[in-house]
This record gives C-alpha cells, structure tokens and sequence, in this order.
C-alpha cells in the first residue's frame, strides 16, 4: 500500500513535468500550460510530504504504544 501511494503522489509531480514539457496540452496556451504544470508539480511535492510526515507520526506513535 505503502509503494502505492508514493506512486500515485509521484505521478503527480510526473504529469506536471509533462504539461510545462508541452508534452501534453501542446495547445494551451504557454503562460497557462507552466502555471497548471507548476501547481502540478507543488501540490505533489505537498501531497510526498504530507504523506512521508504522517507515515513518522504513525511510527513514533505506534513505538510508544509499544513501549508502555
């Protein structure tokens, strides 16, 4: 599961590579295209974050559950 949503959460960050590439969306206009690519890229930069926090939290948690 845990393969999977690092996956899912890179794919972002890939898609807007893509779309500031041109690679996808060639006929948007080129302002708008990095603008989307760009918020792409951050909100999945984010979402790895969030998830990689969360997934520590839940570790530290569960070792000091484990200890008492």
């Amino acid at each position: 599961m845990r393969i999977i949503n690092y996956t899912i959460r890179s794919m972002i960050v890939i898609l807007g590579l893509l779309i500031i590439t041109s690679t996808i969306f060639e006929q948007m206009d080129t302002q708008m295209r990095i603008v989307f690519g760009v918020v792409f890229i951050l909100f999945g930069i984010y979402r790895l974050i969030m998830y990689y926090t969360q997934e520590r939290r839940y570790k530290f948690l569960e070792e000091n559950d484990e200890d008492n």
